[in-house]
């Protein structure tokens, strides 16, 4: 955060900055959300990979589609 709070830039971090520095959000408080979106992120994203993964799995006729029209 302290590189954020240094130089922000057009980010949600970046949108953070002003509430830190208003006292609304301690530096620790707008860390922690960082570290929330980033794993909620993770998380989705890899869930929707497996999931595609299986469908595909389960749907050849689907796969050979794919494959052809990627």
């Amino acid at each position: 955060m302290g590189q954020k709070l240094a130089h922000p830039a057009d980010d949600l971090l970046s949108g953070l900055v002003p509430r830190v520095q208003a006292g609304e959000l301690t530096r620790q408080d707008a860390a922690q959300m960082g570290v929330l979106l980033l794993l909620a992120g993770h998380e989705t994203s890899a869930n929707m990979i497996a999931l595609g993964t299986l469908a595909l799995m389960e749907h050849p006729e689907q796969r050979a589609v794919r494959r052809r029209e990627p």
